[in-house]
């Protein structure tokens, strides 16, 4: 199913304002998620990929340059009639990650809906494997997990803010839930199992080996009777972690998620 005539002109416009800040590197605006596919709730957010086309011979950007100029974009454009969720990414990046599940780069190809595109300048500089791109991207996936056991600990403890921020869970239960979602994720994407953003993961877990496959039941069970969410969420955090650090080629990439693991107080 096509995207809506109105989610097409939002998307258009809010692109031609992307453009209009985007310092004459943005080479295209590309809508993915639900409302690409034409299937959105009246909640769902208009979810846009901005590849960014560095100059030849600049130096390749990180997570940090990508987060910096997705809010210094965010800053300069209006504020769109809809919720918009918004990653940049370079050309570069998106060469070497649009054949692996798990990013935003494969949903370009396989649900995008083009709202602007001009020629690229140059051909794109591939420096990672897929390999070394499917365990960024599985360390990253781990890395939202942390961040739902950690939104899962801050409301038990009281310390979440209130009211709860628009898009974010609103009960323990609900960050736990997120929690093992993210974590069943990191798995898909090691090896190599998915499909689009927001797509249901319970058709996919069938795919998932017989050992990955009883552990991810666990995890969506109800646990243990004496379990509080943090727990919980705690606990697959734990496993998963533990499981991947097994996985060939990942431990270098968990490190960070460790160290954050450890600042994590679950009482």
């Amino acid at each position: 199913m096509p995207a809506s005539p109105r989610d097409m002109l939002v998307g258009q416009r809010i692109a031609a304002q992307i453009v209009a800040v985007g310092q004459g590197r943005v080479q295209r605006v590309v809508m993915i998620g639900s409302r690409a596919r034409g299937t959105p709730r009246p909640e769902s957010d208009l979810d846009l990929v901005v590849l960014v086309e560095l100059p030849a011979g600049s130096p390749p950007w990180g997570p940090s340059e990508t987060i910096a100029e997705r809010k210094r974009i965010q800053q300069q454009v209006p504020a769109p009639p809809v919720v918009a969720d918004l990653w940049v990414r370079t050309t570069d990046r998106y060469a070497e990650a649009r054949h692996v599940i798990g990013g935003v780069e494969i949903l370009v190809d396989t649900e995008g809906v083009n709202l602007y595109s001009r020629p690229p300048e140059r051909a794109p500089v591939i420096r990672r494997t897929s390999d070394q791109v499917r365990r960024e991207l599985v360390s990253a996936w781990v890395d939202h997990a942390l961040s739902a056991l950690d939104g899962t600990v801050a409301i038990e403890s009281g310390r979440a803010p209130f009211p709860p921020v628009p898009g974010q869970p609103k009960t323990a239960t609900e960050a736990a839930r997120m929690c093992v979602e993210r974590a069943t994720t990191a798995l898909l994407v090691l090896h190599q199992i998915g499909a689009g953003k927001g797509c249901d993961l319970l058709p996919l877990i069938g795919q998932l080996s017989d050992a990955d496959r009883r552990r991810v039941a666990d995890w969506f069970g109800a646990g243990q009777a004496s379990e509080t969410p943090s727990h919980r969420a705690h606990r697959v955090v734990t496993e998963l972690l533990t499981t991947l650090s097994k996985a060939h080629g990942m431990r270098p990439h968990l490190s960070p998620c460790w160290a954050r693991y450890k600042q994590i107080a679950v009482r």
